[in-house]
């Protein structure tokens, strides 16, 4: 309490009494606004988009100003962005305080700090449980978490900077981002100028103005932590945001750079804190007994408090004075320094301390209303009632806490949905007579052709020669036949198939956000989550947001996890399998051209590019179709999905058959980034035929672009220069030449031509799949070139994408360990045919 000494230890300081001449005032530089102040500082509610707000300043000018002298500057330092404590001012602070201060920022290495009196009330495994499970935390990168120029949350862990503190009271940090490693040293340091019109700082000035709390989450990594963590990520709790200010630190190649400091102050600090040490380590002042001290800047006119013991100084952005000391002793130093005692036990007190909300995410009520087990709130995450972990909805059946020895888990309580109410509120996706009237386009460059057979709508879109993408359009009367889509997707909701969100082995995004699954996050010293730390049973590593289940032969894609035979799955897959395999061999028959590779037959043959290819006609294509022995399949609750990918996978068949159940979904097709840019992310020649001119134009090929040494006409000369460098290419590769020489050569042409890597080609493809709607993908090229993306648009779509694997398929020379034979129940079509009485493959007609 305010006005008593706080025990933190055995050891006792007192303070003397100031008996300087500087002004005192225990208010000064709070997070509440004078209102000689408040209209410099335009609220949320008022400001335009284009304001850029201003670091407060609320001490009335009662003091005299202060005519520091001016200095030469230095422009460059040497140093680590953290570095030991400069000793070599100690005579010029009071003995005392020095001793105090540096007290308090005694810490115990990780490993040996003493533990909590107590136990958060929410923890984590992992960024992705974070982020699934709690409103206030959605930052799958960075520290911090901000949303319409609000903060809602920020995460301390393993990157330390200079001047920074912690307690189970005051933090003091550096605003995030514009950090990396540095140019001469290596050693993660800050790159960039910080400066106050970036969005954080802006959204911590908002927060400060409408007195805003924010949550603050501490990582096991986070060395100024007086206690140890006890997992991975730890909820401290709500705090205010106090101060804010630009000091000078030492970056990249030593330069001086501007840096952002924080000042949080617990919320309520008359709820102890559960971080405070088990034993207390010193017994400190209070705030009035050691007050924060603050001064006037003669320059800016601005009051600032005495952030550092060694002298006061103007902290204002673009101050002359900024960072200098008193009675021109120069600059402040750019090491490490020993903040003031007074800054840091001084309590900003707010009119209401009361929490916005609860830390916990509670389980959702369901039951009450029919498909309310399905609705968005159900996809995400939850606190465990027992233990406080962040459960994320990994598991398609339930939510299960995996902490050892904990043993919660929660079936929601469910109802069957009908498919003709799941259409995602769009009419157009009802399945009626004639099928759904979706949303599909396809850009000029793909080929469309329209057939009809046993009721479906059959359209086929040729991306290229040999690429094809074809769809079956459902309708009421087949969905309705026995076995069909629709007791197909009545069976899965009864039955229970273990779907799970798989681990990702990398290389699929999660939908709704811009992670990358098994990236490592950026700018703030943050590593990946793929450990399982301090025994918390499960790794909080990125997972796919769609839940999936392989059965057959074991598949390696982007999710981690294992296969069920067919014999020991569902009927319903069995079934699906069936009607896949019969479908496949129906489309496949006789659609237009494939392209193929030499096998000694007498095929027909056709010149693409100078290049001579074999064609065989449909029958040959449909002798050639294997059994599909493998079925992938999938649950996408309301806005889930698959982000931009490819299914090409070494040692798979070219065609690829999909069936659609419940709700709607996108599907978008666009060629890969690379080969729009004829380049890798590293700048190096892609060694793949170009694309045809029309398909890149239609990808965002054209205009001036930026490349690499300028911008560059993407016109055709330049499509042709493309061409010239890739026969190049084919040439030097006869010749003897070292896999590092090929790489540099390869490079070149791509500087040549100012190729550069675009992270998003615009989508050529753009379907809506509808219940009992297929999709076939065929062609290895459609994997080899082209990625696809998938998304939910109602509550509840099921996927069930069947393929050939073939011997080979799995890396790292592992076995099958499932022996899959050619599916023993096969499809009876009498009902099907029945219906239009067409035969049994797709007839294309012009």
């Amino acid at each position: 309490a305010t006005g008593t000494k706080r025990k933190r230890g055995a050891e006792t300081c007192t303070m003397p009494e100031d008996t300087s001449s500087s002004s005192t005032a225990n208010d000064a530089h709070s997070s509440i606004p004078s209102t000689s102040t408040r209209s410099t500082l335009p609220s949320k509610a008022t400001a335009t988009p284009k304001t850029t707000l201003t670091p407060p300043t609320t001490q009335p000018e009662t003091s005299t100003p202060v005519k520091p002298a001016r200095k030469k500057r230095a422009s460059k330092m040497s140093g680590l962005l953290v570095s030991a404590i400069d000793t070599s001012h100690d005579s010029e602070m009071d003995p005392e305080l020095l001793k105090l201060s540096r007290a308090m920022r005694d810490r115990k290495p990780l490993g040996e700090k003493p533990l909590p009196a107590g136990k958060p009330e929410v923890w984590a495994g992992g960024r992705t449980e974070l982020c699934e499970s709690l409103m206030y935390y959605k930052a799958h990168k960075g520290g911090c978490y901000m949303n319409g120029g609000t903060v809602y949350c920020m995460m301390f862990d393993g990157c330390k900077s200079a001047r920074e503190y912690m307690d189970e009271n005051v933090i003091i940090a550096r605003s995030g981002g514009k950090m990396g490693d540095d140019d001469d040293t290596g050693a993660y340091t800050q790159t960039h100028n910080h400066t106050y019109k970036h969005a954080q700082p802006q959204a911590v000035l908002n927060n400060m103005i409408h007195q805003n709390p924010v949550v603050i989450i501490c990582g096991n990594k986070n060395t100024s932590s007086v206690t140890e963590m006890p997992h991975k990520y730890n909820v401290l709790g709500y705090f205010k945001i106090t101060h804010t200010w630009m000091e000078k630190n030492a970056g990249n190649r030593g330069q001086v750079m501007p840096t952002i400091k924080y000042r949080f102050e617990k919320l309520d600090r008359s709820i102890p804190a559960w971080n405070a040490p088990i034993e207390p380590i010193l017994t400190l002042p209070s705030s009035a007994e050691c007050p924060m001290v603050s001064k006037k800047c003669a320059s800016c006119h601005k009051v600032w408090p005495q952030v550092y013991l060694l002298d006061w100084a103007c902290l204002t952005e673009g101050c002359s004075e900024h960072w200098e000391r008193l009675n021109g002793k120069g600059q402040m130093p750019l090491g490490d320094l020993d903040q003031h005692p007074g800054f840091l036990l001084h309590e900003t007190r707010w009119p209401n301390e009361t929490p916005p909300h609860e830390l916990t995410s509670p389980v959702p009520e369901t039951g009450n209303v029919h498909g309310d087990h399905l609705t968005y709130l159900n996809t995400r995450g939850v606190t465990c009632p027992k233990c406080g972990r962040c459960c994320n909805r990994y598991l398609y059946d339930e939510w299960k806490c995996d902490t050892p020895k904990c043993g919660w888990r929660h079936e929601p309580k469910r109802s069957l949905i009908d498919p003709g109410v799941n259409f995602g509120g769009n009419l157009w996706n009802l399945v009626g007579e004639f099928g759904g009237i979706p949303s599909n386009t396809a850009a000029s460059c793909v080929g469309v052709k329209v057939s009809y057979w046993c009721g479906f709508k059959v359209v086929c879109y040729t991306l290229d020669t040999g690429m094809r993408i074809t769809t079956l359009r459902s309708n009421k009367e087949i969905n309705a036949l026995p076995g069909g889509a629709d007791d197909m997707f009545r069976t899965f909701q009864q039955i229970k198939m273990g779907l799970e969100r798989r681990k990702s082995r990398g290389g699929v995004a999660i939908e709704g956000s811009d992670v990358i699954a098994g990236t490592t996050p950026e700018d703030d010293g943050e590593e990946s989550d793929s450990d399982d730390e301090e025994g918390d049973g499960l790794a909080g590593g990125d997972r796919m947001q769609a839940h999936t289940k392989n059965f057959g032969m074991e598949y390696e894609f982007a999710g981690v996890g294992s296969s069920t035979p067919f014999e020991e799955a569902p009927d319903l897959v069995n079934e699906a399998r069936a009607f896949m395999n019969y479908i496949a061999k129906a489309v496949v028959s006789d659609t237009p051209e494939e392209l193929v590779s030499d096998d000694g037959e007498e095929p027909e043959y056709r010149t693409i590019d100078g290049q001579k290819f074999k064609v065989l006609d449909g029958a040959k294509s449909r002798q050639k179709l294997k059994d599909l022995n493998e079925i992938l399949v999938v649950a996408y609750m309301i806005k889930t999905g698959m982000s931009w990918h490819d299914d090409g996978e070494d040692g798979l068949g070219d065609v690829v058959v999909t069936l659609s159940l419940g709700g709607p979904s996108s599907f978008k097709v666009r060629i890969k980034a690379s080969m729009l840019a004829q380049c890798s992310k590293a700048g190096i020649f892609l060694d793949a035929l170009p694309p045809p001119l029309e398909v890149l134009r239609a990808s965002g090929y054209g205009n001036m672009k930026k490349g690499q040494n300028g911008p560059v006409k993407e016109d055709e000369e330049h499509y042709a220069a493309r061409w010239a460098a890739y026969y190049e290419l084919q040439e030097y590769k006869t010749q003897s030449h070292t896999a590092a020489e090929l790489k540099e050569f390869q490079r070149g042409l791509a500087e040549k031509l100012g190729l550069q890597w675009r992270k998003s080609p615009t989508p050529i493809l753009d379907l809506t799949n509808l219940h009992g709607d297929l999709v076939i993908m065929q062609g290895a090229g459609v994997q080899k070139f082209y990625d696809h993306q998938v998304s939910a648009g109602a509550n509840l779509r099921v996927s069930m994408t069947a393929r050939t694997i073939l011997a080979g398929h799995l890396k790292h020379g592992r076995k099958q360990k499932i022996d899959v034979q050619p599916a023993e129940k096969l499809y009876d079509p009498t009902a099907l045919r029945a219906l239009r009485g067409d035969g049994d493959h797709v007839v294309w007609r012009d």
